[in-house]
């Protein structure tokens, strides 16, 4: 009697951990995608998706020149191990008075850091021609990102990242004035229309849009933190679904 016991639990438990997951936060919370959507052959809905030159991030970075001869700006790819590829993060565009624009983001990244330190957010440059110079010595590289963002808005959690981007369909000729239109019309394609294009963008792992957030208001930015937070555990729900697969093959 005692073996059968044993061998039921051993067969229901599993069954209850995942009736248990099934109802758990990570599934139970229905969150909208954004966008246009198409149906495909099959009946099957087709989310929008972002197209790569969208995700196409560099990180500025800063050198002096070796001939003395001021500063230089340079770029690299940001698509490395500790960014956002292939990951939720969220985009937010900096246009011109835009510290006014991302006031609730500074108070949460000043007083409440341990809630927000955790959400890759890339603050989108438009203006690359008028960048101070934040005092380089010789031709050491360093990251221009992390020190603008420090001396200018007080930012020096590292989970915020000044980025521009690299597809020249952003900019009218060679970097030099940002094309805002095209940048909407990927960003804020089809958007609700009290959004407007200083909001947070929530992009998935499968760069759908998946929130969009005021980020003034600090009541915004605690829901863009608990949106990211729920992706990125129903992610980890379900990779961990697709390894439970793999092994009871």
């Amino acid at each position: 009697m005692k073996n059968k016991i044993i061998l039921i639990l051993i067969i229901l438990i599993p069954s209850l951990i995942y009736f248990l997951f099934e109802l758990s936060e990570a599934n139970f919370k229905k969150m909208a995608f954004y966008g246009p959507k198409t149906v495909d052959a099959k009946g099957d809905t087709v989310y929008y998706t972002l197209p790569e030159k969208a995700l196409a991030f560099n990180e500025i970075y800063l050198e002096k020149g070796t001939d003395g001869s001021g500063t230089v700006y340079f770029t690299a790819p940001f698509n490395d191990s500790s960014a956002n590829k292939d990951k939720a993060f969220i985009a937010i565009l900096l246009k011109p008075g835009f510290k006014e624009k991302i006031s609730g983001v500074l108070e949460y990244e000043k007083y409440k850091a341990s809630k927000i330190k955790e959400v890759p957010i890339m603050l989108v440059n438009t203006n690359l021609q008028d960048l101070p110079d934040l005092g380089a010595a010789g031709s050491d590289k360093r990251n221009y990102s992390e020190k603008y963002l420090k001396d200018s808005l007080g930012i020096s959690l590292p989970n915020f990242h000044l980025v521009f981007m690299k597809d020249d369909a952003f900019w009218k000729g060679p970097k030099t004035e940002f094309d805002y239109s095209v940048y909407t019309s990927l960003f804020f394609n089809r958007k609700p229309v009290h959004v407007f294009d200083y909001f947070a963008v929530l992009v998935d792992k499968g760069h759908h849009i998946r929130g969009y957030y005021d980020p003034t208001y600090v009541a915004e930015v605690k829901r863009m933190i608990e949106e990211y937070k729920h992706l990125v555990l129903k992610d980890e729900h379900a990779e961990m679904q697709k390894n439970n697969a793999i092994e009871q093959k």
